[in-house]
């Protein structure tokens, strides 16, 4: 790709400028508490670094190394120290991708008008200011891409195994990974089929030893979480804008630069391998989320059919006489509309969930070693209280069992509430809002007093749009 005649320090200057404003927005760390993945990450990494058991296999859609890196990290800078660690991770996938489009011949400045764009997506923003493995995950995606770019430009035994071991950790930091396989075998199928075998060894020896470790472990992960949580939540039409929201503008660049080259360039420069390739690559994501209708963590996911986009994009446009002034102009109009949709995801980001700081505060000072509490956010409270009250004292609202006979129906907790079983009722309308109303409006008007009540006007990005009341219960003196 041809770039405009400018003198190269300032079209430098220019990237850095763009690029420093995109990292500014993203370093307010502290724009909310914990939401539910984040204490329940780093709860489970801080148990895994004592050395003690948690069953994360049944439960988390990753190995448990990064839940121990995400709680190490606050560990050791603090309560914001996590989600710096995923900041940093976001921004060396960048520089990686950088590197990996350099390997396949990608002239610097539009390899790095690519990071660049990466960098303002909104999903990279979501990722990067979240205490998950979500940022761990998009940094092994990035170290996939360059071991992909290596095997482009070499093609040898030795960078097929590569490749398909950093496949392999980077399913183990997030099982969605998985989506990246197919594309990537018929990758190689077309264009690097002598080494088909290598990869697939490297891949497959490490995943079947995974399974096999824990099989039981991940059965329960598929029936509690993919066909339970994870079942269809959202509207056909939420999806469909959702991702026209991350995928829209990049289409459009896209579209414009190609027809720009002229059809029949088009036509000579992309074979129908490589477009079934690239399509294989970018489309796994936005078809998992449109056939399941699940919205929970499409705002993350989308980051990577985006950057797949990006890449592929710069890479193809390489090879084609697409004019210097159009190329800077649609990355111009590009980069204010990712920093216009950066601005607005920032924004509804910081009240996408209730903040729970001050129901913190209250409970830090109130509870004892020997306080039983049930809440709609457990992880939140088993986090925030690992050092006054045992875990087996906090119990969840979707998952409590009254009379033993091992099934956890909303009854469960009106009868325990009854009981008085709990000491202290913690509820924010995230998970059980139509069970909160029941439990605010009887029982706990007859056996507990409120001790604090707020309303929350969430964003819409994480729940749909809505006023959620975080409330805190306290057990009265008289309550049996």
């Amino acid at each position: 790709m041809e770039t405009l005649r400018v003198p190269a320090r300032v079209a430098l200057l220019l990237l850095c400028l763009v690029a420093g404003i995109g990292a500014w927005l993203h370093t307010d760390l502290g724009f909310n508490t914990y939401y539910v993945d984040e204490s329940g990450y780093l709860f489970a990494g801080a148990r895994l670094l004592d050395g003690e058991q948690w069953h994360t296999r049944s439960y988390v859609f990753s190995s448990d190394l990064p839940l121990m890196l995400l709680a190490l990290a606050e560990r050791g800078f603090g309560e914001l120290g996590a989600r710096w660690l995923s900041l940093g991770a976001v921004y060396l996938a960048a520089w990686v991708l950088f590197r990996a489009l350099r390997v396949v011949q990608v002239s610097p400045v539009p390899a790095g008008v690519a990071a660049l764009l990466v960098t303002l997506l909104p999903s990279h923003l979501l990722i990067g200011q979240l205490a998950t493995y979500d940022s761990l995950c998009f940094l092994a995606f990035a170290g996939m891409c360059y071991a992909g770019a290596q095997m482009q430009r070499a093609s040898t035994a030795a960078d097929a195994l590569i490749l398909g071991v950093s496949v392999a950790v980077c399913v183990f930091t997030k099982y969605i990974a998985v989506a990246f396989i197919p594309g990537l075998v018929l990758w190689l199928w077309f264009f690097h089929r002598s080494h088909l075998f290598y990869f697939l060894i490297s891949l497959g020896l490490p995943l079947a030893i995974y399974i096999s470790s824990d099989w039981q472990g991940l059965q329960m992960l598929y029936q509690n979480q993919l066909v339970g949580s994870h079942k269809a939540n959202a509207t056909l039409t939420y999806m469909l804008q959702s991702m026209g929201v991350h995928l829209g503008a990049l289409l459009v660049g896209i579209v414009v630069l190609g027809l720009s080259a002229g059809v029949a360039k088009l036509r000579g420069s992309l074979s129908w391998q490589t477009a079934l390739v690239g399509a294989a690559l970018v489309l796994p994501m936005p078809v998992y989320h449109l056939l399941t209708q699940d919205a929970i963590a499409i705002h993350k996911h989308m980051i990577y059919p985006a950057t797949m986009l990006i890449l592929l994009a710069v890479w193809w446009f390489n090879k084609l006489p697409v004019r210097p002034v159009l190329a800077f102009g649609v990355s111009s109009l590009l980069v204010l509309v990712l920093i216009g949709q950066l601005l607005d995801f920032r924004e509804r980001h910081r009240y996408a969930w209730p903040n729970s700081q001050a129901v913190q505060t209250y409970l830090l000072h109130h509870v004892s070693p020997y306080s039983q509490l049930l809440s709609e956010d457990p992880y939140l409270l088993r986090h925030v209280l690992a050092e006054r009250t045992a875990v087996e004292n906090i119990y969840d609202t979707t998952w409590y069992d009254f009379d033993l006979d091992g099934f956890h129906r909303p009854d469960d907790v009106v009868r325990a509430l009854e009981a008085g079983v709990f000491d202290f009722v913690y509820l924010d309308d995230m998970v059980t809002a139509d069970l909160n109303d029941e439990l605010r409006n009887g029982v706990l008007q007859q056996h507990y007093e409120l001790v604090q009540e707020q309303h929350h006007e969430l964003s819409g990005l994480v729940t749909p749009s809505r006023v959620a009341t975080q409330s805190l219960y306290r057990r009265r003196a008289d309550a049996s």
